[in-house]
């Protein structure tokens, strides 16, 4: 007979986190169609930072078609943006404070421009992607994109790559929404840089391999027929309009 694991208390234990491997093995990743679409500030968790260079790099040799879409909050002085796309991504960046009347101000959370960055780009090329990966640990994010790739690109395989430290466990115990999940490893995580610069920028003459052409597709409007709307799918909505 089965056991449940308690503590002493009668409390179930929480699942243990994943320890970071060794390195990062993307080569299982099925198809050469592949989308990353990363949260950077959830990729920036942690004490050691990410070597995004060697993220692209890594990712184009498993996957050549692979396209990789950053997704991120940013201030004016903050140049993270911009290496990025030195690196050769394709960067979202939206204001981390939007101005309001008078003093008043919001701060803005990348989370729901992910989505609708995530829906808009499955829409510009339905059928295109043979896997989609997540670069994110949050579960609730996770959970919402992978539902988004399975509406519109069913034939997609949907996986997670974060920081293990970082990665909501409960990930893992979700088959139907994700067919692996992937862990940043320390050949990826460095040492924080003392001059806080969070990318390294690409040499002159570098030895990646080069994007590929159709990195940042134009997205175009599909009409589709729909039922009504939810709560959420209205606020995507709103979000995508923003983004226009």
């Amino acid at each position: 007979m089965a056991t449940q694991c308690l503590s002493h208390r009668g409390v179930e234990r929480r699942p243990e986190r994943p320890r970071t491997p060794k390195t990062t093995r993307l080569d299982s990743i099925s198809g050469p169609n592949v989308l990353f679409v990363l949260d950077v500030e959830n990729l920036h968790i942690g004490k050691l930072r990410l070597d995004w260079q060697g993220l692209r790099a890594n990712a184009l040799t498993a996957c050549p078609g692979a396209t990789l879409r950053a997704i991120m909050t940013s201030h004016h002085h903050d140049r993270t943006a911009a290496d990025l796309r030195t690196a050769g991504y394709c960067v979202l960046a939206i204001p981390k404070v939007l101005p309001g009347r008078g003093r008043s101000s919001l701060t803005t959370n990348s989370d729901p421009y992910l989505l609708a960055d995530l829906e808009r780009t499955l829409h510009g090329r339905p059928g295109f992607y043979d896997a989609v990966v997540l670069g994110t640990g949050d579960l609730h994010l996770a959970t919402a994109a992978a539902e988004i790739v399975i509406r519109l690109a069913p034939q997609a395989r949907v996986y997670t790559l974060s920081r293990a430290a970082s990665t909501s466990p409960r990930i893992a115990e979700l088959p139907w929404l994700f067919n692996g999940n992937f862990f940043l490893g320390h050949d990826l995580l460095r040492a924080t840089d003392p001059q806080g610069a969070n990318v390294r920028r690409i040499p002159a003459q570098s030895s990646l391999p080069s994007a590929p052409a159709q990195c940042c597709p134009a997205i175009h409007q599909v009409s589709t027929v729909r039922t009504a709307p939810s709560g959420w799918a209205r606020f995507v909505a709103w979000v995508r309009g923003v983004l226009q």
